[in-house]
């Protein structure tokens, strides 16, 4: 499942407007004015009443029930896309930090033999070595290890949203 493309905020807006949608106050005055005796045979009226309060108790319940949980998976679906662009943050940290990770630095070698110019000047000669920047080195693998947290709560969040879309 594609996560990443889903609107949420155009998903949430449509899951509320159909929570808004499911108002029995409609069919309550359908109720109330089926009640007359004089328009409506007992046995007819009385069905009819428990068709109408059936389908506001069951019918409506179950759908904004089903709306609840979709809802809570759009909360969830949200959290992913938040922890995905988290990751990607991380990722463009890590390429920035990897580059100062290590550095060339220059140094004179006391222990070489001494070498003389072509002025006749004596002096020792220059040597590089890499080291490692040790502050960058711990800073990238806490990022890593937050990377991979969250790569993991986003797992759980897509098996949850499976397990939830696969019961609605």
């Amino acid at each position: 499942m594609a996560l990443e493309s889903i609107d949420v905020g155009a998903a949430k807006a449509h899951v509320t407007n159909c929570l808004n949608d499911l108002k029995t106050e409609e069919l309550t005055l359908a109720i109330n004015g089926i009640s007359s005796n004089g328009i409506w045979a007992a046995g007819a009226r009385d069905n009819l009443k428990e068709a109408i309060r059936k389908l506001m108790q069951d019918g409506f319940l179950k759908l904004k029930n089903q709306l609840g949980s979709v809802s809570k998976m759009l909360a969830l679906i949200e959290k992913y896309q938040k922890n995905r662009n988290q990751i990607l943050d991380i990722d463009e940290k890590l390429r920035e930090l990897r580059e100062k990770e290590y550095y060339t630095e220059t140094y004179t070698d006391y222990y070489a033999e001494v070498r003389v110019d072509y002025y006749g000047n004596e002096y020792y000669p220059k040597k590089t070595r890499r080291v490692q920047n040790y502050d960058v080195t711990r800073r990238i693998n806490e990022l890593r290890r937050k990377r991979d947290d969250l790569k993991e709560e986003m797992d759980k969040i897509k098996t949850d949203v499976e397990n939830m879309s696969s019961s609605i």
